[in-house]
Parts: structure tokens; C-alpha cells; sequence
């Protein structure tokens, strides 16, 4: 379970395959020098986001972008269009939602944005056969289930409100452990 956990975390439970996250040419100068065994990279995952250098966290979520996109290309070839749009619905567009609970970063901010904007050009394929969406179509499109939407929600749009919902939920978590310094002696 700890070298899972490790792994998971982008790190490694055995020191001759260490990791060591740096932000910049500095700091991976020093992390060589001070372990010459470990590997220096420039973004790892911890608890399934990205951190580390900008560069280094851009590319894992581009990454991750473009194998979602390969999924997304298949959603308008399904013989039945309705059950693209749910797919779309349910599954592409929680992911986004998931990864702008964790982070408020600017790059994921990016990311999100393209993602949207891959979940669009999906859509539009799959309503309109390959042309653009009107704008009130697109609108449309958004507005939650309740109000005859689709419900295809732009991450980018409520990526601060995803984040303070997640950073409250947290709080309420720690606090019913008991506090911060009783779940930081726990962690002990």
C-alpha cells in the first residue's frame, strides 16, 4: 500500500528511484548535487494533480487534454446522438469539474479553458454535424438541467467557486477530526 501510495504521488518508496520535483534549473542543480541518485523533475502528482514547475505541470495536463480528446472524437461517430450528449454530459465534463475543485492555479485555469472549449467543438459536432453552434444555441447548451439546458457547465467559468467549495468542504472535514493540530498529531 505504501508503494502504491508513493507511486500515486509521483514519488518512489525506494531512494534509488526517488524523485525530486523542482521548480526551476536552480533548484534541479542543487537536488543533483545534494542526491545524485534520485531523478530531478520538474512537475510529479500528488494526490492526482499536477504540481511542481509551470512548464512541467502544463505538460501532464496537456497530456491529459489530449487523451480525453480522443474520447471526445468518438461521441459524434455514436449511432445515437442522445446518447453522445449524455456521455458528453456525465462523463467529459465531470473531469474538468474534478481537477478545478483542487487547484486555482493559472495553469490549470488554461487547461480548463481548453478543455471547454474541446467539450464545445464536441458538442457542436454532435448537435450541428461538424458547423459552429449559434450563440444562443451554445447558451442554451449551458443552462443547467432544471432550466432545459444541457447542462454543460464551463469549468473555466466556475473554477474559483469549484475551489472554495472544495477548500470549505476540507475545513469541515478537519474540523470534525478535531482541529488542525489534532489531525497534524494524527499525521504523525
Amino acid at each position: 500500500a505504501f508503494e502504491a501510495s508513493c507511486n500515486e504521488m509521483g514519488l518512489a518508496s525506494h531512494p534509488d528511484k526517488a524523485k525530486i520535483a523542482v521548480h526551476n534549473e536552480e533548484e534541479a542543480v542543487l537536488a543533483k548535487e545534494f542526491f545524485p541518485d534520485a531523478k530531478v523533475v520538474f512537475s510529479c502528482k500528488f494526490g492526482g494533480l499536477p504540481f511542481g514547475a509551470d512548464d512541467g505541470v502544463r505538460r501532464m495536463l496537456e497530456e491529459r487534454r489530449l487523451r480525453s480528446k480522443i474520447s471526445l472524437d468518438l461521441l459524434p461517430e455514436m449511432q445515437s446522438k442522445q446518447c453522445g450528449l449524455l456521455l458528453l454530459r456525465y462523463c467529459a465534463v465531470s473531469s474538468p469539474v474534478h481537477l478545478a475543485r483542487l487547484s486555482p492555479s493559472d495553469v490549470v485555469l488554461e487547461h480548463l479553458r481548453k478543455c471547454d472549449e474541446d467539450i464545445m467543438d464536441t458538442l457542436s459536432r454532435l448537435v450541428m454535424g461538424g458547423d459552429d453552434l449559434p450563440a444562443d444555441v451554445a447558451e442554451w447548451m449551458r443552462l443547467p438541467l432544471r432550466h432545459t439546458g444541457l447542462g454543460v457547465t464551463s469549468t473555466a467559468e466556475i473554477r474559483d467557486l469549484a475551489f472554495c467549495a472544495s477548500l470549505v468542504d476540507r475545513l469541515k472535514a478537519i474540523r470534525r477530526l478535531g482541529g488542525s493540530s489534532a489531525v497534524l498529531s494524527r499525521a504523525r
